[in-house]
């Protein structure tokens, strides 16, 4: 199984997976990756990459938002659901009823809301 997955769809980029074993993490490997997702989208003119994070995976979340990717949308129950709906809606969520966050990086500043350089650094 490859460590990594990435899509291209026209111009439409989504990363779909990123894997490492317990003893690669916190090694810069994560990152590279990442970059290297980076240097894909643009070779096809991919103004950003799309992904989605479980909502219980702090440490996928801080990963993608220190690599300045920025929160979208979140999945999830309506609001004043509980009991059996919420269990009900979570079973039938996509993804086995764990929420996940959709999240964005724009590669460069011509799609970037906030005019940031895509680095963090903003601007």
């Amino acid at each position: 199984m490859s460590p990594l997955c990435f899509t291209v769809c026209s111009t439409l980029c989504c990363l779909l997976l990123v894997l490492l074993l317990w003893p690669h993490h916190r090694q810069g490997i994560a990152r590279a990756m990442l970059a290297a997702c980076d240097d894909a989208a643009a070779a096809v003119g991919s103004p950003a990459i799309w992904l989605h994070v479980r909502i219980a995976d702090a440490g996928a979340q801080a990963l993608y938002l220190g690599y300045d990717y920025a929160e979208v949308d979140r999945e999830g129950p309506p609001p004043g659901t509980g009991g059996l709906l919420a269990a009900a809606l979570r079973r039938a969520a996509p993804g086995g009823g764990r929420p996940r966050i959709l999240m964005r990086r724009w590669l460069n500043s011509a799609g970037s809301e906030g005019g940031g350089d895509g680095d963090g650094g903003g601007g």
